[in-house]
């Protein structure tokens, strides 16, 4: 395999694929490529329109500002949803990227509130979890579950939209 270095941050198209700094080998391996300087892979995360390396995170606004990628040990900070992955990529083998979402401030539609990699046990699909997964890749989800867009969620009575657009759950 060739080496690939992606950028830190790169936009997305707004069709939902990779970053255009990801060459289609690199989209094949769910995201990896090697970073030729350091000899390691590098695992995209989705920030809102960027792209994070790991081991970096993303900072997502919930209300205003605009999306960041920082250094993994740096605080987000109040209403800035925590992203540690957007897809099992970024998990280690038997772990899976678990989101976790939250109602805004007027109660009107959910936000995804953080990410991170943990057992499959414990990230239980339900109301407000789910396992998040890379757009078209089914084999990301259990048996029986697709990966889709994340569009709607349900919470007791409510079913309402989600906000915080252009990620996919196993549904």
């Amino acid at each position: 395999m060739s080496a690939i270095v992606l950028a830190s941050c790169a936009r997305f198209g707004t069709d939902g694929d990779l970053p255009p700094a990801v060459v289609p080998d690199a989209a094949a391996d769910g995201g990896a490529a090697l970073d030729a300087e350091a000899g390691v892979a590098s695992v995209v995360v989705r920030c809102g329109d960027i792209a994070c390396n790991t081991p970096s995170k993303c900072c997502l606004p919930f209300f205003e500002g605009d999306a960041g990628c920082v250094r993994s040990d740096a605080i987000c900070g109040a209403d800035v949803g925590e992203l540690l992955c957007s897809d099992p990529s970024a998990c280690r083998v038997g772990e899976v990227c678990c989101l976790n979402a939250a109602r805004n401030r007027g109660q009107t539609a959910f936000l995804i509130a953080s990410t991170f990699c943990a057992p499959t046990s414990s990230c239980p699909d339900g109301p407000l979890q789910r396992v998040a997964c890379r757009l078209g890749a089914s084999d990301q989800c259990p048996a029986g579950k697709a990966c889709k867009p994340y569009l709607r969620d349900t919470n007791g009575a409510q079913n309402l939209d989600v906000e915080t657009l252009g990620y996919a759950t196993c549904q």
